[in-house]
């Protein structure tokens, strides 16, 4: 049988991986968005090159650090 410290120990351990996990999807949707965001402005005929690379980044970021609040 599993001490119940043991078995606290490994939940708050998995909570932990959770959370990690967690902040690595929602940068990845960060990526994602600002990926589809240079796709759509490519197509639409060069209009990223008016917006610039770093506003496109701080919009992904933007919206990274709002998913995180929820």
């Amino acid at each position: 049988m599993v001490e119940p410290r043991e078995s606290i120990r490994e939940d708050v351990e998995a909570l932990q991986e959770g959370v990690v996990l967690k902040e690595q999807l929602e940068d990845i949707e960060g990526i994602v968005a600002l990926v589809d965001e240079l796709a759509d402005q490519s197509l639409k005929g060069g209009v990223l090159q008016r917006l610039g690379l770093k506003v496109l980044v701080g919009k992904a970021r933007r919206k990274t650090s709002r998913g995180s609040s929820s």
